[in-house]
C-alpha cells in the first residue's frame, strides 16, 4: 500500500457499533450460511469490519469494498485481512466510482456513505449543488445488485438533503444517530473548505458547533 495516511475518526465507530446490524437483516438472509456485503465509499473500511464482527461465528461473509480512492481500497483490504476475522471468507477490493466497476451480482447488504457536501461550499468530493448527486447515482444503479430482501444502510449528516432525496423514492428508517462536535482542525485535514460549510450553517441556525450523523435503513417503494 502506498504511504498515504487514511484519516479515521473514532466517533464514526461509535455510530456504526451502536446498531445491531445483523438483527436488522431479514430472516431469510440471516438463515443463509454465506452472505455477500458491499460497501460503496468504504474509506477506512471500519464500517465493514464492525459489521463482520457482529455476524454469528457459524456464518461466512464475502466482502466487497469499493472507493474511488485506490489508497482507501488498499487500506480497507489490509485492515480486513489483519483483523483475522474467521467469519470473512473472501475480500474483494475494487477501485470504482459508484457502481462503474462493480461486477453484476446481487448483495445481501449494501453500505453507502457518499460525499454529500454541496458544491457551493467545496470542490473536494462534492456532492453536487444540493449534496444529493451521489444519492441520485446510487438509486439510479443499485436495483440490479439487490435481492428483494436485501438491506441498504446509508449514512447522512443532518445538514445534507440526502435523506430527504432518498425518502422521495422509498422509506427511510432512522436507526441510529450520534452528536458530533465540530472539530475545525480535523475537518481542515479531511475535507478542504468543509469548515465554511459547517460554520455558515451553524451561524445561520445560531447553534453550537454540534451536528448529527445519522444511519438510515432504506426500503424501496414498490
Amino acid at each position: 500500500m502506498q504511504n498515504t495516511k487514511i484519516l479515521f475518526d473514532e466517533e464514526d465507530r461509535k455510530l456504526w457499533t451502536s446498531i445491531d446490524t445483523w438483527n436488522t437483516l431479514s430472516e431469510s438472509i440471516r438463515k443463509k450460511t454465506e452472505i455477500s456485503v458491499l460497501e460503496l465509499g468504504c474509506g477506512s473500511g471500519r464500517w465493514m469490519l464492525d459489521f463482520c464482527k457482529c455476524v454469528p461465528n457459524t456464518k461466512k461473509v464475502h466482502v466487497t469494498v469499493s472507493d474511488i480512492n485506490i489508497n482507501a481500497v488498499e487500506y480497507a483490504c489490509e485492515l480486513l485481512h489483519k483483523s483475522y476475522n474467521k467469519r470473512i471468507k473472501s475480500i474483494n477490493g475494487i477501485v470504482s466510482n459508484m457502481f462503474n466497476n462493480i461486477p453484476k451480482q446481487k448483495f445481501d447488504v449494501i453500505f453507502f456513505n457518499p460525499p454529500q457536501t454541496p458544491s457551493l461550499f467545496t470542490h473536494y468530493k462534492s456532492g453536487g449543488r444540493l449534496g444529493t448527486k451521489y444519492f441520485y447515482l446510487f438509486l439510479d444503479s443499485v436495483k440490479p445488485y439487490l435481492f428483494i430482501e436485501s438491506l441498504v444502510l446509508f449514512m447522512c449528516i443532518e445538514f445534507s438533503k440526502g435523506s430527504q432525496f432518498m425518502a422521495k423514492h422509498g422509506t427511510c428508517i432512522r436507526l441510529s444517530s450520534i452528536n458530533r462536535v465540530y472539530n475545525s482542525e480535523y475537518y481542515d485535514k479531511l475535507v478542504p473548505s468543509w469548515n465554511c460549510y459547517i460554520e455558515s450553517i451553524m451561524s445561520n441556525l445560531k447553534r453550537k458547533p454540534i451536528y448529527k450523523q445519522i444511519i438510515y435503513k432504506f426500503i424501496f417503494d414498490l
